[in-house]
């Protein structure tokens, strides 16, 4: 019974801290930017010109979320958070696209920084800083 009452107290202070945490975690980090990087793709290849899809003219087809990795954050002012995050995606471009013709792969890797704020709904991307 003594066991199975400090688990119980164990996993709720555990619980208590996890909810008044001062940066987002991998979890909610990757979320978010998983969130961004398909609406920027969507936005983008949603465009139009000269009456043609952006999508047709680059010839990219997808995107593919290799890795989102939270490195560090700094928390902010009310309920912030600035984040290094290793960002790994690729896209899926055809053989005769833009991008390949003017020697580019797909392939994106990089450590950018983002902001968070954290709301009601946890902790979401507010901007690349």
């Amino acid at each position: 019974m003594k066991n199975i009452l400090r688990i119980t107290f164990i996993s709720s202070i555990v619980l208590i801290l996890t909810a008044c945490s001062k940066e987002p975690s991998q979890d909610e980090v990757y979320a978010a930017i998983d969130a961004k990087l398909r609406s920027d793709f969507s936005e983008i290849t949603e465009k139009k010109i000269f009456g043609i899809s952006a999508a047709n003219i680059s010839g990219i087809n997808a995107i593919t979320i290799k890795n989102i990795e939270k490195i560090s954050c700094t928390p902010g002012e009310k309920n912030t958070a600035s984040c290094d995050i290793l960002v790994d995606y690729s896209y899926d471009v055809s053989e005769e696209s833009l991008l390949k013709l003017i020697g580019g792969t797909g392939q994106n890797r990089s450590l950018r920084k983002y902001k968070f704020i954290k709301t009601s709904q946890g902790w979401t991307h507010v901007n690349e800083q």
